[in-house]
């Protein structure tokens, strides 16, 4: 059942791509079949297959974040046998990924969600604060390293994490005020 998706996205993915060609549609060489074949079976096989017996052993979480880490992977096994150093944009790419692998995904995509949160005061000012800086240094590698995207919601993000910071902040002194206040009339 796993592999299914997978069978169907490709067939689907191809009759876009053959009907779409803007140059005469010739049918892939066997040679071609053959390899895209042999990439079919690692990856249900290989890559889903195996995921899924692991987990007959060991926690989703766990799995979840080996399989996270594939990316750190590929590069260092190209970086050593390509014998070639990644580029910028790569390593720009990890380490924002690497952001979302240690405890930020609030912070990966547009993050309306954690604006949602944010403003909602569903966290505290140091998580606040945390999101904040690390969507700055997201946004910071990702535009600099030439990925696309936009600034709009990146910033609408980190304002809104700083508002709830000033939010958090503000019911904290109105709460310790109301509390001094109602000790001195005691």
């Amino acid at each position: 059942m796993t592999g299914c998706r997978w069978v169907v996205a490709g067939c689907l993915l191809f009759a876009i791509q053959w009907l779409t060609r803007k140059r005469t549609r010739e049918l892939p060489r066997r040679a071609e079949v053959g390899r895209a074949a042999l990439t079919a079976v690692l990856l249900i096989v290989g890559g889903n297959g195996l995921l899924c017996v692991a987990e007959q052993h060991v926690e989703s979480g766990t799995a979840a974040l080996i399989i996270a880490g594939t990316p750190i992977w590929m590069v260092s096994i190209d970086s050593i046998f390509g014998r070639k150093a990644p580029t910028g944009s790569v390593i720009a790419g990890l380490l924002v990924g690497l952001i979302g692998y240690l405890g930020a995904p609030q912070v990966m995509g547009a993050g309306y969600e954690a604006i949602d949160q944010a403003m909602h005061a569903q966290f505290a000012w140091k998580v606040l604060l945390l999101l904040a800086l690390f969507k700055i240094i997201a946004t910071t590698l990702s535009f600099s390293s030439g990925t696309p995207g936009g600034m709009f919601a990146p910033s609408q993000s980190i304002s809104r994490c700083i508002s709830g910071i000033s939010l958090v902040s503000l019911v904290r002194y109105c709460s310790l005020q109301r509390c001094h206040c109602r000790a001195k009339s005691h």
